[in-house]
């Protein structure tokens, strides 16, 4: 992804945390004899009030309890064991942990847990937890894009959100349904039409690495190598994908964002980028007589100025696109110059 979410996003994780705290006091009053408590009394104390109220919550939570009833202690250490691994969301994403395998005894309680852990996500909007944390990520965001494919715009937080995929699929990895830090927000078309179901973590059975949403790390591209071939028609697109490390080839084989930008975006608008150079050229009062090195510095100074002030939504690889016709300038490219050059003025500005 182009740029992550501030952790601080995640930081109203108490849906989660009160579910975990749920099943590990269950796990424990059975394991050791002891009264289960009812509900509320069984929540943390300072989220009872905030969920007392709730109706399916507590019946799942007693589906819960009657098939955890039925596993002896080993399996309910096991089941909690579960659930912490699939939640280590950071470590599962860079490959530092390993993923869990979940045992054919746990299946049912996994079953259980999962309607649990789904009624917990639903909650997130119920109790307008998930405002919050759709706010601080639309306020993080200098240009208000999908990060995922760099294209789409994000509504604002008073309108309809984006949609909140679970990075980490729900139907593979059940038991981080309500956990901020596998939630994140992307636009529809990167959750439906794209990643929807797929297993980040597999590729045909391998295992492989992926941007983590709430990490530092990021991806980006570059041009550069693109194929100038002539100056009316559009370049042969090389779009390489920076830094050339697992993660950025997950996200690419995730989002498939080497089509998506070139169809909807470089090869659609190209020309339409193009025809602000002569613009730039008016307004910083040249013409056709200056030679080829100022020529360049003018450019690269538009170049500079455009990666300061990207534009939103598709036009975010409008520098991408100047860049690399400095890039093919400074290679003596005589297509491109002609090109640049004959997008100047051709009668000299008169002050």
């Amino acid at each position: 992804m182009f740029v992550t979410y501030p952790i601080e996003a995640t930081a109203d994780n108490w849906i989660h945390d009160c579910i975990f705290s749920v099943f590990k006091t269950i796990c424990d009053a059975l394991d050791n004899g002891k009264t289960i408590p009812a509900w509320p009394e069984i929540l943390p104390t300072q989220h009872q009030n905030s969920l007392s109220s709730k109706r399916t919550l507590p019946t799942l939570i007693k589906q819960f309890e009657a098939e955890a009833a039925k596993l002896t202690n080993v399996d309910r250490a096991n089941f909690i064991r579960l659930f912490f691994q699939q939640n280590l969301i950071a470590g599962l994403l860079n490959g530092s942990e390993v993923i869990p395998i979940i045992a054919d005894e746990l299946k049912s309680i996994i079953e259980v847990a999962k309607a649990v852990c789904d009624e917990g996500f639903s909650l997130l909007t119920n109790t307008e937890v998930r405002d919050q944390h759709y706010l601080v990520i639309y306020d993080s965001l200098k240009i208000k894009t999908c990060p995922f494919c760099g294209i789409e715009p994000f509504d604002s937080p008073k309108l309809r959100r984006e949609n909140l995929d679970h990075y980490l699929a729900r139907s593979i990895y059940p038991l981080s349904a309500a956990n901020f830090h596998n939630l994140v927000p992307m636009c529809s078309k990167c959750n439906q039409r794209y990643k929807g179901q797929i297993d980040i973590l597999h590729n045909n059975g391998n295992r492989r690495k992926a941007f983590n949403p709430y990490g530092i790390d990021c991806a980006d591209i570059n041009l550069l190598n693109s194929i100038i071939v002539g100056a009316d028609r559009i370049p042969e697109w090389q779009i390489d994908l920076v830094p050339d490390i697992e993660e950025t080839q997950t996200w690419e084989d995730v989002f498939s964002i080497r089509i998506r930008l070139t169809e909807n975006a470089l090869n659609p608008c190209y020309f339409d980028w193009l025809g602000e150079i002569p613009d730039w050229f008016s307004v910083s009062q040249i013409n056709e007589h200056i030679d080829n090195e100022n020529l360049l510095t003018n450019l690269e100074a538009f170049a500079a100025y455009k990666s300061k002030h990207k534009d939103p939504g598709i036009g975010f690889l409008k520098h991408k696109v100047i860049e690399m016709l400095v890039h093919h300038f400074r290679q003596g490219n005589e297509h491109l110059i002609a090109m640049i050059r004959s997008s100047l003025p051709k009668q000299p500005i008169i002050s």
